[in-house]
């Protein structure tokens, strides 16, 4: 009979320290985690008008690399294109804010760059969904009174 209590608060006292271990909840990655994950392939670029869709651009040519050291490469049909510098900024909508370091090696850049901004050194991109898979980002303004908004789709 001693045996049997002993061995029954042996499984006791084991069944404490075991049930005692952390639980091991997945951490989200950060935004900047999400960014420098992978390269990031380019869907379509659609423009509105005042809420109408005017315009869609296929992005498929254009692959996207974040670099841990915040460069941004774009890559137009596997040549590097454009080499920029990115920094991500939680707000309200978050921003990827970019600088650019070198013009685009073709007269046509991947972003509509808006009339107030093109004498600006830099370029935020308003973060619309920011997940494993899918980045979807846009640029907004207001020219002679219409409200224009692109927005670009990306996929992992």
């Amino acid at each position: 009979m001693k045996k049997t209590l002993l061995f029954l608060s042996f499984l006791v006292v084991m069944g404490i320290f075991t049930a005692c271990d952390k639980d091991d909840d997945p951490v989200e990655p950060s935004p900047t985690e999400l960014l420098v994950a992978h390269e990031w392939q380019g869907i379509e670029a659609v423009a509105y008008e005042d809420g109408t869709a005017v315009d869609t651009l296929d992005l498929s040519i254009f692959t996207f690399l974040f670099a841990v050291n915040h460069d941004l490469f774009v890559y137009r049909e596997g040549i590097l294109d454009e080499q920029d510098e990115w920094e991500y900024i939680s707000g309200s909508p978050d921003i990827i804010r970019i600088t650019p370091i070198a013009p685009p090696k073709v007269e046509q850049p991947v972003f509509y760059i808006p009339t107030n901004n093109k004498a600006s050194e830099t370029l935020d991109l308003k973060v619309e969904t920011l997940t494993t898979d899918k980045l979807t980002f846009y640029i907004e303004e207001i020219v002679d009174g219409v409200n224009e908004k692109y927005i670009y789709y990306f996929k992992k």
